[in-house]
């Protein structure tokens, strides 16, 4: 008991002693809801946020765009005080990640962000058409979507920061980094460069990857008002035979359309129509599939004179003569198999 200063020994039997520990308790406790609360409103303000250097891109980005008058936390955390106290928590991961410099580099997000979220600024409903051009997205159909989950973000995710992260534009190291990887070094300037249009647009290639992977339609005039199929393409009967010969006169007009949102394989062949055909996620679809003809019992019996006619090189669009191009070709059976 010596040890302790005179003011903290208590006597509890006297009721002077029990008010005075009652006060002192008090004073404690909202001395430390009051810090607590400042520290918690200082945080939530976007200059917070570039004091450490790793967000500096992030903080400079968001500069930059049109999203610079709303606050970081208005989209990076969900509204009500439970999440904020969450959140909070969560941050004392983040900041010992930062202190003992063990943070991964490019920072992500570890989830999407909700559409609720944006609807707070954004009518979703009213929303029939984008404003840009002949592109028309029905926002309604793409949020009630029963096939699959879409979210604002995978649409509109450049629009806050340029998709920096996603182009390694903030990997420490990276070749591709803005100043070298140097992350606190970034500047205004650098946030407008790598925030032009370009970065902040919603990408075709994203729009034609969802619709691929969920079996819907990728015609032209599935989004655009005013481009179409182009005409040479219908009727498919006609177009069909035709096609390949047309791609090696100019393999280039099939890439302006047929390359967004595609996975695309460097094939080294020499009829570049047919390497960009085994290569392309969207020509190989139909390449790698027997037509009808192929699928009749006879076939391999008559498909020498199916070859008389047509030419051998309309075999080799799906086909490989020798067994060194096979591996490569969509079809697997070669010329050398059976000759």
């Amino acid at each position: 008991m010596g040890l302790r200063p005179k003011w903290l020994q208590f006597d509890l039997s006297k009721t002077e002693d029990k008010l005075k520990l009652f006060i002192l308790v008090s004073g404690l406790l909202i001395f430390i809801g009051v810090a607590t609360v400042t520290a918690i409103q200082l945080t939530m303000y976007p200059e917070f946020c570039q004091t450490c250097h790793i967000m500096k891109p992030e903080y400079r980005t968001w500069q930059a765009t049109s999203h610079s008058n709303i606050r970081c936390t208005e989209c990076h955390i969900e509204p009500g005080v439970f999440n904020l106290i969450k959140h909070k928590i969560g941050a004392m991961k983040e900041l010992y990640l930062y202190a003992t410099n063990t943070y991964p580099t490019p920072i992500k997000m570890s989830h999407k962000i909700e559409n609720f979220v944006c609807e707070k600024c954004h009518s979703i409903t009213t929303r029939k058409f984008t404003v840009s051009g002949d592109i028309k997205i029905p926002h309604t159909r793409h949020i009630e979507s029963k096939i699959t989950e879409v979210y604002c973000v995978d649409c509109h995710a450049g629009v806050a920061h340029g998709k920096i992260s996603e182009r390694g534009m903030i990997t420490e190291g990276s070749p591709t980094a803005v100043k070298k990887g140097d992350l606190a070094a970034w500047t205004l300037d650098d946030g407008k460069q790598q925030t032009i249009r370009e970065f902040t647009k919603a990408d075709m290639d994203d729009c034609i990857a969802c619709h691929v992977k969920n079996k819907q339609s990728i015609k032209c005039e599935t989004c655009h008002a005013t481009i179409k199929t182009p005409d040479n393409h219908t009727p498919v009967a006609a177009w069909l035979p035709q096609h390949g010969k047309d791609a090696e006169k100019d393999i280039n007009v099939c890439k302006s359309c047929h390359n967004y949102g595609m996975t695309v394989k460097q094939v080294v062949h020499t009829n570049k129509a047919v390497a960009y055909a085994w290569g392309n996620e969207y020509c190989v679809n139909c390449h790698s599939q027997a037509p009808a003809s192929h699928k009749e019992a006879t076939w391999r019996k008559i498909h020498k004179t199916q070859v008389a006619a047509k030419g051998i090189n309309n075999c080799f669009a799906c086909h490989s003569q020798t067994s060194k191009e096979g591996p490569q070709a969509p079809a697997r059976i070669t010329c050398d198999r059976c000759h």
